[in-house]
């Protein structure tokens, strides 16, 4: 098993990252959001890989993030999703609004990556829930504890450039001052907003 490159980056063509590790080449298959990420050529690089072995020979996966692997090999388990699928989904959700979907059983969310079905979306849940609320069983316990206004006011600080874990933290923290819990999603994000 490969767990991992470290080496120069050759060149990116397409879908593909071409790594030179002490002298031999090794081709990486990758998804978007890790080709967006490769420093220019020449410079040195760093993937968590995952070698996947089929009919046609072996694929070299590469995620920029050790998050990001994790997730694919959990996708990959699903029945009917492969590597390709996975590389999507990944490419279309960062990590955290992936898991985030997938623990709120958002088929919604899911369907928005390319290729990705009503009834694919719903495998994935069904197959991946458990397994999420058990990775990061707090997050995802107060992830569903939300109440309208709190999902509308975490939507409006991520639309604010808030990463989705920062915004829960900031919502939890402006909930735990106020007693009553009778705030509005404005006044969740202005209160926010002040810290």
């Amino acid at each position: 098993m490969i767990s991992f490159l470290k080496g120069i980056l050759d060149s990116v063509q397409d879908e593909t990252i071409i790594i030179d590790v002490n002298g031999i080449g090794f081709s990486v298959q990758a998804g978007a959001s890790t080709i967006k990420r490769m420093p220019p050529n020449g410079d040195k690089v760093k993937l968590y890989t995952y070698l996947h072995s089929r009919e046609e020979g072996l694929s070299l996966y590469g995620f920029y993030e050790q998050n990001e692997l994790e997730l694919f090999r959990l996708l990959i388990g699903v029945s009917g999703v492969g590597p390709k699928a996975a590389t999507i989904l990944l490419s279309s959700l960062d990590p955290e609004k992936l898991k985030t979907a997938i623990a709120r059983s958002d088929a919604g969310t899911l369907k928005q990556a390319p290729g990705i079905g009503k009834k694919t979306a719903e495998r994935i849940i069904l197959e991946l829930k458990d397994k999420i609320l058990k990775i990061t069983p707090a997050e995802n316990t107060a992830i569903s504890s939300f109440s309208t206004e709190e999902d509308d006011a975490l939507a409006a600080l991520v639309a604010l450039g808030y990463g989705e874990a920062e915004a829960q933290k900031a919502i939890r923290q402006v909930l735990e001052k106020d007693t009553a819990n009778n705030l509005t999603a404005t006044e969740l994000v202005r209160t926010a907003l002040k810290k």
